[in-house]
């Protein structure tokens, strides 16, 4: 899914992407923000309009919500056969 993007297109998926967890955990924007050494406007643009951020300052806010970029990006078809394996195994 995610090699069908361009690149606009995948920084609003991660942003909005990002927003449903950091809302899930209970994550305040403005603390996640600070955490990530942004401007909280900065990470409104990212959440709602896809605002390019630089790979450090997005794990640094995956890092303010416990996540990975694989919990957000991996296939879930791995994922599931991975699991599977375990399962068997």
């Amino acid at each position: 899914m995610i090699d069908q993007l361009n690149e606009k297109e995948f920084y609003t998926w991660l942003g909005q992407k990002y927003q449903t967890i950091r809302e899930q955990k209970g994550l305040k924007q403005k603390d996640a923000a600070e955490v990530a050494g942004i401007a909280q406007g900065d990470l409104s643009k990212f959440e709602n309009r896809g605002k390019k951020l630089s790979a450090y300052r997005i794990l640094l806010l995956l890092k303010a919500v416990g996540v990975t970029m694989d919990d957000i990006i991996g296939e879930p078809e791995k994922k599931n056969s991975l699991s599977r394996l375990m399962v068997t195994a």
